[in-house]
């Protein structure tokens, strides 16, 4: 995967891959190499998870705002950046098995789990993993709506659909039209424009297999997930997502929302200081 760097406004252009601290691999259940990197000297871990088809890199501006004063760990799910690709089925609950490979090497304790999009569904799933050492989780544009569950039947019939949006071949195009279509101001053009780039170099069967289970564990797992995690704070940032707080109150859990008005998904990409600035806040308050 490529590497982000500001230019100015936002905006960003592509050069080396991932950040100067040495990379570390760590074996996930299924010996498959996973990549993560240990950043800063504080008691605090803060673990971030990334999104469908990225990697560790996209948190540099955050890792850099954040590495004088916590333990930062970035990891790359496996099928992504540094990663190994030898696995056959790239679920959600197996990117958590991933996450808690290292958690585990590192003995990490009292983690906060940052993830975005696919990732905050990751980071769900590490959280019941490690409930007991687990402090919090931000949900960066990652939590919607609460689904409702579909029915086996409904499943398989969604899955055919899925993969008829979603396959191997024509792969790279695809992913490059649909991240160009998401929501995003005109101002943020050529950072969309380099992220789906970069995402559709991904490899096509882990983008795939991965796109499609994670749709599926939305209406299947997701709100039974929910349901285990108890009074764990959540704290979502949120940009093209509308997660309602009331719903997710009513539903058990312990949710708060702020909203960053204007940039796209990849918020914290597009206005990392003004998403420095939020974050930061947030996990002052945790303290």
């Amino acid at each position: 995967m490529k590497r982000l760097l500001p230019v100015s406004f936002g905006l960003f252009l592509y050069l080396t891959p991932v950040f100067s601290q040495k990379t570390e691999f760590v074996k996930s259940f299924d010996d498959v190499n996973i990549a993560y990197q240990v950043m800063g000297e504080g008691e605090i871990p803060l673990f971030f998870i990334h999104g469908w088809c990225c990697d560790k890199s996209y948190w540099e501006h955050q890792i850099d705002a954040l590495k004088a004063d916590y333990k930062i760990i970035a990891v790359d799910l496996a099928g992504h950046g540094e990663s190994g690709l030898e696995r056959q089925d790239f679920t959600i609950q197996n990117f958590a098995k991933d996450v808690h490979s290292v958690v585990d090497h590192l003995d990490l304790k009292n983690v906060v789990y940052i993830g975005h999009s696919m990732g905050t569904s990751v980071m769900l799933e590490a959280a019941i993993l490690n409930l007991n050492n687990t402090r919090a989780m931000f949900s960066i544009d990652g939590w919607g709506d609460i689904p409702d569950v579909k029915t086996e039947t409904e499943l398989e019939d969604f899955e055919i659909e899925l993969r008829k949006e979603l396959n191997i071949q024509g792969f790279q195009e695809q992913i490059y039209n649909m991240v160009k279509s998401w929501y995003h101001p005109e101002s943020e053009s050529i950072l969309i424009e380099q992220i789906a780039k970069d995402m559709s170099f991904n490899d096509p069967r882990v983008g795939t297999e991965s796109g499609v289970n994670f749709m599926i564990y939305r209406y299947k797992d997701y709100t039974r997930s929910l349901k285990l995690i108890g009074d764990l704070p959540v704290i979502g940032i949120s940009s093209t997502n509308n997660p309602n707080e009331i719903e997710f109150k009513n539903y058990g859990v312990n949710f708060m929302d702020i909203r960053m008005e204007g940039p796209s998904h990849f918020l914290q990409l597009a206005s990392p200081e003004e998403f420095n600035k939020i974050f930061i806040e947030q996990l002052e308050n945790l303290e």
